[in-house]
């Protein structure tokens, strides 16, 4: 079997799309080692991305022949359709000491997003702290930094708790439907009858944004794949009622059986009595 070897990954990847593609200027904030090997390919691959700024990376020394950046193996089966992959982790992982206030500062000096993959959530935290604490020095919304998290990987209960340490402070929560399978079984833990509905875990996560942070437009998008996307919005001004649904579950079924059945719908109000503050939601089609 043919053999290829390419630099790709969620960061990778977006930072392609935004600072190539749609020509964004993006600042990088990750761990690489200065391996020959695995380490150059990835920094001469992202040299190449134009507008992307790599000031900011933390390069870690070898020691030994053993440390390397990471890679990931992916075994194709094209005759059944499915991929395995296999991970080799960082010999040091980034750690919250590698970027003091002063350098995460300098980092977010003029930026206008934030936006964290899920990984190295201790890290994420400085940065998300030291965006809230640049956004309250600014009266004028349009200059503060938003916040996203994409929320995809819990493994144990400490992912979890580091995952929604980072919600709470976000602007917007980025998730796959098989993100609140795993949620589910956290956040009700103490619940275990209830039945894991996607509507109400993404209920639960914006409640959880909108717990401890004061900024505007907060919403949750999940991806559907090839059905494209739900979009839940807190709403801040009242929207005229066109439906009544008896819980955002049914409301977020029913724009997906609206989706299954090739009606475009774009933007729908609802209204529940136990929800006062979300009351738009949107369906995006691919």
């Amino acid at each position: 079997a043919p053999l290829y070897v390419q630099v790709g990954g969620n960061c990778a990847n977006s930072l392609q799309v935004l600072a190539a593609t749609l020509e964004t200027p993006c600042t990088l904030i990750s761990k690489i080692y200065r391996d020959v090997h695995i380490g150059a390919q990835i920094t001469a691959r992202l040299q190449s991305i134009p507008r992307l700024n790599l000031e900011h990376v933390c390069y870690a020394e070898c020691a030994n022949e053993q440390e390397m950046s990471s890679f990931t193996y992916i075994i194709v089966d094209q005759e059944q359709q499915t991929r395995t992959c296999l991970h080799s982790k960082i010999a040091s992982q980034l750690v919250p000491e590698d970027y003091p206030d002063e350098k995460i500062a300098q980092s977010l000096q003029g930026a206008s997003l934030l936006h964290c993959d899920g990984r190295y959530a201790p890290v994420a935290l400085k940065f998300f702290q030291k965006a809230h604490q640049m956004n309250n020095s600014v009266a004028n919304n349009s200059t503060r930094i938003k916040i996203v998290t994409e929320c995809e990987r819990i493994r144990i209960t400490q992912d979890y708790i580091e995952l929604m340490d980072l919600v709470k402070l976000s602007q917007h929560a980025i998730c796959s439907k098989n993100f609140f399978k795993v949620f589910h079984s956290y956040h009700y833990q103490k619940n275990s009858t209830r039945q894991a509905e996607m509507g109400d875990c993404m209920h639960e996560l914006l409640k959880i944004m909108s717990s401890s942070t004061i900024l505007e437009n907060q919403f949750v998008i999940t991806t559907l794949g090839k059905d494209g996307s739900v979009m839940l919005k807190k709403a801040t001004n009242p929207v005229n009622e066109k439906k009544l649904f008896a819980t955002v579950t049914e409301f977020v079924n029913s724009l997906l059986a609206a989706s299954k059945a090739g009606q475009e719908i774009e933007q729908v109000p609802v209204h529940e009595r136990s929800l006062p503050k979300i009351n738009r939601a949107m369906i995006k089609f691919e």
